[in-house]
């Protein structure tokens, strides 16, 4: 699983983001960069399967 880090200095937190089924974190990058404004760092990936992330079955038709 890949995992995009979006850094900022002294941060106020952190946000770990993981989009739904479908989609990509790809599709957030205006609210990534909004959330990085305001001073939190942003972890994003996709999940397994899901987005542009790859599957864990070379099987199409598998839900895993």
């Amino acid at each position: 699983m890949n995992v995009a880090t979006f850094e900022v200095n002294l941060p106020r937190g952190a946000v770990v983001f993981l989009p739904g089924k479908g989609n990509t974190w790809l599709e957030y990058l205006e609210l990534i960069k909004y959330l990085n404004e305001i001073g939190f760092t942003v972890y994003a990936t996709d999940l397994p399967g899901q987005g542009l992330s790859s599957r864990l079955s070379s099987d199409p038709y598998r839900c895993i």
